[in-house]
């Protein structure tokens, strides 16, 4: 197997990894409440805006917390994450950036549209 093989069948299982994780994604969120994906960890329900900022390479980076202070839920967010950030009006595409007790930071490609509404990913 030569160079070229090995970097095509590389990209062939990562792509077969992408497809299968939003499959699960789709079949969870089909199954399941917002409330119980946040209790499953995997969601996060009634976030809001607590910043905003230009971030490296231009993208929109959005920080996110619940009320001023209070610790966000066990979650299993990461670095590098794609999420969805939805209210009932819209739904965005995002990276995380970065994660602490407290605030989870999203990075957007286009400038997030903030309906004034509470947010879940």
């Amino acid at each position: 197997m030569d160079l070229t093989d090995f970097a095509n069948k590389q990209i062939e299982l990562i792509e077969a990894e992408k497809n299968a994780d939003i499959e699960s994604t789709i079949t969870l969120q089909s199954k399941y409440s917002p409330i119980q994906l946040q209790r499953m960890g995997v969601a996060l329900c009634g976030l809001m805006i607590s910043g905003q900022r230009t971030g490296l390479g231009g993208k929109f980076c959005i920080d996110f917390e619940r009320d001023l202070g209070d610790q966000l839920p066990t979650h299993s967010f990461r670095n590098g994450d794609i999420v969805s950030v939805r209210d009932e009006n819209s739904n965005q595409s995002g990276v995380v950036y970065k994660v602490s007790d407290q605030v989870l930071t999203v990075a957007f490609s286009e400038e997030f549209k903030d309906t004034g509404n509470r947010q879940s990913m």
